[in-house]
């Protein structure tokens, strides 16, 4: 169970007491991440994760990784969208130096000029490395080329002209706006006493200011379709299929990602059994997901096989999708789905450290609260939400293909997906068939009958002198009979 606290500053305390292993972990998350910056600031919160353990107050000249060391301790930080999160992991009777080393880069940072312009040579140097990883370079450039107002577009080690127009100052007057207990939270998870722990994260954190935080707002992007080609000097080619995902507060999210993982995560889903093992076609698919706070999308990443044919593997693509579209997924894929995501979030419980970052990272998202109610977020899902959420969502409308690679294929659609739909009410469905028919379904819950009509835009009021009566005589006749069945069959 987790137990929430509040300090007089605003720092919420989240704490889950196991005392299985002498173990304790404690991880502070700031929320500040990439897409909470200003352009101008672009990179600085990445920047400021790695200065921050230079020097602080207590831990200067890089005392603090040596510190956590020699009490055992397992240190590290990340930079997300949403938030940054400093966290170690260590033996529970060290606590409270654990408690110490975390709140001194919370709010003790002191770096001097001389470690920003050498940490922030490192940060660069790490940025052209990204560049130089061709999936890394992919996922960024799909992310900045989709997103025109969405935040989430832009990249979490920042700009080189915001990198390279940083300065000390810059940095310092940042730490001090962002990293307020106001703006922050702390998780604490394994083997702890209640009352030593807050009595140890007021002797520590009490004395933090608070401050007013001004953060940029999110902005969202209506979901888009297309095909692009970022040209790069390499063997291979990356291809890319992007979904919309919503974000953690809407209740579609959880309907929407089972669709897409029963579609494409692991060996259980219909593109690994299509893709991998039938046809041969690739070297691996997985899942990449840009959302969070904000809604987002789902990057579907496939490296093909060499020399494999990259239309062959869009089709593919397409006649897969498009069985999901017409018939739905089974019960039994959904079963299989929901016992695995019981299961990994079972084990998630069993190491503090990925215990606590599933707390943390529920709160940032929404409320820690989802992360005692997820197995019942998860049985709540039906397999009518599912299809209804994949026929709105996982359509030609909202499909963007990405490729990466040394030249660009010419891909062309044979004929229209039958999932070229729009949702008009919410109990109708409107799609078009590669015929061109369109066809409309009209849902009722509470009839238990079914009603099948076909409409053609000719009547009376079409006919000359010549032709009047012939669509009267022309329905009658076709009642008669045609190459399938004759007139009694009808009857």
């Amino acid at each position: 169970m987790i137990n929430e606290k509040k300090l007089d500053n605003g720092l919420k305390i989240l704490s889950y007491q196991r005392n299985a292993h002498p173990i304790v972990c404690i991880q502070l998350y700031i929320r500040m991440g990439a897409a909470l910056e200003t352009d101008n600031e672009s990179g600085y919160s990445h920047l400021t994760e790695h200065l921050v353990f230079k020097s602080t107050k207590k831990f200067p000249d890089n005392k603090i990784m040596e510190t956590a060391a020699w009490i055992g301790g397992n240190i590290n930080a990340y930079t997300e969208f949403d938030s940054t999160c400093f966290y170690i992991t260590l033996p529970a009777d060290k606590l409270e130096q654990g408690i110490e080393i975390i709140s001194e880069l919370g709010q003790n940072a002191n770096f001097n000029d001389e470690e920003f312009y050498s940490e922030k040579q490192v940060v660069l140097q790490e940025k052209y490395q990204y560049e130089d990883d061709t999936e890394d370079s992919f996922i960024e450039n799909i992310a900045k080329h989709y997103f025109d107002k969405n935040r989430y577009g832009k990249p979490i080690l920042g700009t080189k002209e915001s990198l390279n127009n940083a300065t000390p100052q810059k940095l310092r007057d940042f730490y001090n706006k962002y990293y307020r207990p106001n703006n922050s939270f702390l998780v604490i998870t394994g083997d702890f006493q209640a009352k030593t722990l807050y009595k140890t994260v007021e002797k520590y954190f009490g004395n933090w200011k608070k401050k007013k935080v001004n953060k940029i707002p999110y902005q969202k992007d209506n979901w888009k379709s297309g095909f692009k080609f970022f040209k790069k000097s390499i063997e291979d080619n990356y291809l890319a299929f992007v979904f919309p995902e919503f974000n953690e507060n809407d209740k579609n999210s959880w309907f929407l990602s089972a669709a897409i993982n029963m579609f494409a995560s692991g060996k259980k889903s219909r593109l690994y059994k299509r893709l991998f093992i039938k046809e041969q076609l690739v070297d691996s698919i997985k899942i990449q997901s840009i959302a969070g706070v904000n809604d987002g999308i789902s990057i579907i990443i496939v490296i093909p096989k060499n020399k494999a044919s990259l239309n062959r593997i869009i089709d593919v693509f397409y006649e897969e999708l498009e069985k999901v579209i017409k018939t739905g997924f089974t019960q039994d894929e959904l079963e299989k789905y929901k016992k695995e995501q019981i299961y990994n979030f079972r084990y998630s419980k069993e190491y503090m450290e990925a215990l606590a970052m599933s707390i943390g990272m529920e709160e940032v998202l929404s409320s820690y609260k989802n992360f005692e109610k997820y197995t019942e977020h998860i049985n709540a899902i039906t397999l009518q939400n599912v299809s209804e959420i994949s026929r709105k969502y996982m359509t030609e409308e909202t499909l963007y293909i990405y490729q990466t690679g040394k030249n660009k294929i010419e891909y062309k659609r044979r004929k229209p997906l039958l999932s070229s739909s729009k949702i008009i009410p919410k109990d109708v469905w409107e799609t078009q068939i590669a015929s061109g028919t369109k066809i409309i379904f009209k849902k009722s819950d509470k009839s238990e009958t079914v009603g099948i009509a076909v409409s053609l835009p000719v009547s009376q009021l079409y006919e000359d002198v010549q032709h009047r009566g012939i669509n009267s005589f022309t329905l009658a006749m076709l009642l008669y009979g045609n190459q399938k069945r004759n007139y009694q069959d009808f009857l």
